[in-house]
């Protein structure tokens, strides 16, 4: 039987070790990838993924408020269902924002004034004032007039602020006449 040779031969010793350590790094910077290039990229989305992260946490934002407004006027209806008594105006006055915190304050609300409970209220302030006649309600005048009218011969019986009105009214009435 021939003998064979089991020893591994080495094919590429006939290159010098230095011409093998700068061979791969010559190849890297060649064929490798280009890490500025890479890290522009990297830099680019990281860019536009923080501008949609802002985008979604100022959406997530407005429709939190969206929701928490939304809760409060359901609470507000549930409260005024309860209690039909309260106004709008009044829940205006109201700063809770929480569902259960609503619908206490309303209880308190009319523990406190007595809404709808045959208790005085408050009155309700208009934002105009009614306009009054320039010299009071004509037809109260007229009724004032007709009690200051002495037809049945008695003497009547003034009173200090029914004489002083009567003496207004004739002065008023000499004035117009004077026009």
């Amino acid at each position: 039987m021939p003998t064979e040779n089991t020893e591994p031969v080495m094919e590429s010793e006939e290159t010098p070790v230095a011409d093998m350590e700068t061979a791969p790094v010559e190849e890297e910077r060649t064929s490798g990838p280009d890490w500025k290039a890479l890290s522009r990229k990297h830099e680019d989305r990281e860019k536009s993924l923080n501008a949609k992260l802002g985008k979604l946490q100022t959406s997530f934002d407005e429709q939190t408020a969206e929701l928490q407004k939304a809760r409060r006027e359901s609470a507000i209806l549930r409260a005024q269902k309860t209690h039909p008594a309260l106004t709008d105006e009044m829940f205006e006055f109201c700063t809770e924002s929480d569902p259960e915190a609503i619908a206490s304050w309303a209880e308190r609300v009319v523990k406190t004034f007595g809404v709808g409970t045959g208790m005085a209220a408050a009155p309700v302030v208009t934002a105009e004032p009614e306009k009054k006649e320039p010299y009071g309600d004509s037809q109260h005048l007229s009724e004032k007039l007709a009690r200051s009218d002495n037809s049945a011969g008695k003497p009547a019986d003034p009173t200090s602020r029914e004489s002083a009105y009567k003496r207004a009214m004739e002065r008023q009435r000499q004035r117009q006449v004077k026009k």
